[in-house]
């Protein structure tokens, strides 16, 4: 039997000198579905636990370009959507996420560090 895993993307580098916050707009919103194959971290993700023969439930996928902090609504939405599928298709045996580490908000330092801590509080 396949191991059930959640996959999830959110990429933004926040350049902490530009004042600019990134809001939504300038981000390509969508799912991980479909991005196997693709020549990028996701792709590379997806390949390799398809090749395992997991069982992939998928989320959902933010990305943007290097810019200022990142509006906290955009990633609570994420966040959010994350949560929601979570709750709703679980159990899981695992959590697959693709962050690019140096993203911050206006309110928070680390954001991929709140959202791999707010999953992990759901999934356990």
């Amino acid at each position: 039997m396949s191991m059930r895993i959640f996959v999830a993307s959110f990429q933004q580098e926040t350049n902490a000198f530009n004042p600019i916050v990134s809001k939504k707009d300038m981000f390509w919103c969508g799912s991980t579905e479909g991005q196997a194959g693709a020549d990028n971290m996701v792709g590379g993700m997806l390949d390799t636990l398809l090749q395992a023969d997991m069982a992939l439930t998928y989320g959902p996928s933010y990305g943007a370009s290097s810019g200022g902090p990142v509006d906290d609504a955009v990633w609570q939405e994420f966040l959010e959507a994350c949560l929601a599928a979570l709750r709703v298709q679980s159990p899981f045996d695992g959590v697959c996420l693709c962050l690019h580490g140096a993203t911050a908000s206006p309110t928070a330092d680390d954001v991929c560090g709140a959202i791999v801590a707010a999953l992990r509080a759901q999934v356990g």
